[in-house]
Formats: structure tokens, sequence, C-alpha cells
């Protein structure tokens, strides 16, 4: 009945912006008059089709639909649209056999690394259970995780990495012998250095455990292609944005732009400064700017020495 709404807008574009596949579904169909159903399906498709979006709809009505949208959903040749019902059903089945059907985008999506490649873990979730100790949840970026392997904790608010011995690993909330890339996982840890203390304060959203081959390094400065998707002024030099990268949220400052101003729509370089701690960051990570500002961007160099003097 209501249509496109304006955050549905929102969410297409970061969508865009991001290289994520795109489907429709279209909800509540047994309630909307036949008009304003047709409308909206009209409104939808001039949508799609437009130079921003360019995604030709595909509207499904049968199985042949769901395999053809398949085929080309992976190379963004189509965007499948879905009217269903919860009350009547109709639709539904065609849906839960799209999503069955869905091929895995794990490195396709450039997020996650091969197996054979050194561990790194993002810290998620922290909890303190009775009888084990310390158990951190997260998501596996790459590499793959052993009882009794040796990893790097960190950064803490000094920057610093401590190791830590991974005790036992839960999978699917069953105990488990190895997790690897792409695995949402659990670990129960231990310090190595008996004069270190692992308190619940010592984590955060953001730390890492990595693999000590990688020489971790943290960072407060980073410069970042960014692209302004909406703000109602005008951003310059000592603007203070709330960003999110991966698991990591944190207030940070613009320290320098390639230009003066930034307004809706403009793209720049633009090297930040964290306000609080340093985070572990590699370049290529994905940057969502929030709070006020919407925007993205992508990490191009972390400056581990600091900005450049001219800068």
């Amino acid at each position: 009945n209501a249509g496109f709404q304006r955050m549905s807008r929102e969410h297409l574009g970061i969508a865009l912006a991001l290289g994520i596949p795109i489907t429709i579904v279209v909800t509540k169909i047994d309630i909307a008059p036949k008009n304003v159903y047709e409308e909206n399906l009209t409104m939808l498709g001039k949508l799609l089709r437009s130079p921003a979006v360019r995604r030709p709809p595909v509207l499904v009505k049968g199985e042949e639909d769901v395999q053809n949208t398949l085929d080309r959903l992976s190379i963004d040749k189509a965007c499948p649209i879905f009217p269903i019902s919860s009350v009547t059903g109709e639709g539904l089945d065609l849906l839960r056999l799209f999503v069955q059907k869905l091929r895995p985008r794990c490195f396709e999506s450039g997020l996650f690394r091969e197996p054979s490649q050194p561990t790194e873990f993002h810290i998620d979730s922290v909890y303190v259970v009775t009888g084990v100790g310390f158990v951190v949840s997260g998501l596996m970026r790459s590499g793959r995780v052993l009882p009794n392997q040796t990893l790097l904790l960190g950064p803490d608010k000094t920057g610093q990495f401590k190791p830590v011995l991974v005790r036992t690993i839960h999978y699917k909330r069953v105990q488990t012998d190895a997790v690897e890339s792409g695995h949402n996982a659990s670990f129960s840890l231990r310090l190595l250095k008996a004069k270190d203390t692992l308190k619940k304060s010592s984590f955060r959203k953001g730390m890492v455990l990595v693999d000590p081959v990688m020489n971790p390094k943290a960072t407060m400065f980073f410069k970042a292609e960014v692209v302004i998707l909406h703000h109602t002024t005008t951003i310059r030099r000592g603007y203070q944005a709330y960003l999110h990268c991966g698991m990591i949220r944190q207030a940070a400052v613009v320290h320098h732009m390639a230009q003066d101003l930034l307004r809706t729509g403009d793209k720049s370089i633009v090297t930040f400064r964290f306000m609080y701690f340093a985070e572990f960051l590699a370049p290529g990570s994905t940057v969502l700017l929030r709070e006020g500002t919407k925007g993205l961007g992508r990490v191009v160099e972390c400056l581990y020495d600091g900005p450049p003097e001219e800068a």
C-alpha cells in the first residue's frame, strides 16, 4: 500500500554503492487494491531501469523465473521482484526456493580470504562463562583456527596486541575441532603471559585475533575515498563523523581533505583520525558514515606513522 519508502531508497543506494546484488520483496499484496499494486510495480520498474540503478526488473511468477534470475543476479543483470502475502501464502514458495538456491558469495564479495591465508578473526561480542572464562564471538575473515593455537589479541586501548591461547572452539553452538574463513564462531581464550589479566572492559567491538606472522599494527590515522550520500550543510576540516568499518564503531575527525568543502554527492580523498583508540584496519575495507551524515567509502591507506606534514 505505502509504496517505496524513503528509507528503502537509502538502502537501495547503499546496496548499489557497495556492489551488493538486489532483490525486492513486495509484501501484503492481499490487502493492496489492484490499481495501487500495479502502480507500485510500475514505479519500481521505472526506478530499477533508471540510469542510476540499471537493474532490469523481473517479476517472479514461477520456478522458471527463479532459475533465470539466479543466473542473471550474479552478474548484476537482473533484479527479481517477489510479490508475497503472509496471510494467503501467495509467493512464499517461490521466495523460499530462491533463497535455497542462492549461491554463496563468501569469496566473491571480497570480504573474506582463503583458509590458507593467515588468520584474521573480528570480534563482535564477549561473554564471561562460569567455569570457562572469557569467550569471544565474531567472524572469521581469513585463515583457519584450531584448538591450542596461539593468536594475537588487540588492539587494546594503548594500541598493543597480546598473545592468547585458543582453548576451545564453538561453531553453530556446537564444539568443533576447527573453523575457517567465512564462519561465525566463538573462542574460549586464555592469556599466555601470567602478568597480564583479562577483564570484560579489556574487550571492545573492533578488536581482532590475528596470526602472529601478520605482525599487526594499529593506526590512528587513515585515508579513505569517501562519497557523501546526504549531508544538510557542508563538511570541512575538523568535522566529526561516526564511522562503521566492519566491527569497528568509533567517532573520527576529518584531519585533511583533498578539497576545501564537501557537500551531498561530492567525492574526495579524506584523512581521518580516530578520536579515542587506534584500530586495526586494512586497505580496501569499506567505511560507512552515519549519525547526521550519510556516506560511504573505502580505505586506501593506513598512516601508521601519522599524517604527512602537508596534511
